[in-house]
């Protein structure tokens, strides 16, 4: 009988660990998000979009 409730005993303490470890994983991912969204955007697709003609249309024009 005292194997049985040692077992039990021991059954529970995992499930309050796991809830506190995803307790603490939660935080964890909401402040990194938070240090994210104030840090700002770190893809501006306006940097990158080309405007006007590129290299090439300048060669075709200089050769000819």
């Amino acid at each position: 009988m005292a194997i049985a409730k040692q077992n039990e005993t021991w059954a529970a303490r995992p499930l309050k660990e796991d809830t506190e470890s995803m307790r603490l994983l939660k935080l964890f991912s909401q402040a990194v998000a938070t240090i994210a969204n104030v840090a700002g955007p770190s893809y501006q697709p306006e940097l990158h979009y080309m405007r006007g003609p590129g290299p090439a249309c300048a060669r075709r024009e200089a050769k000819g």
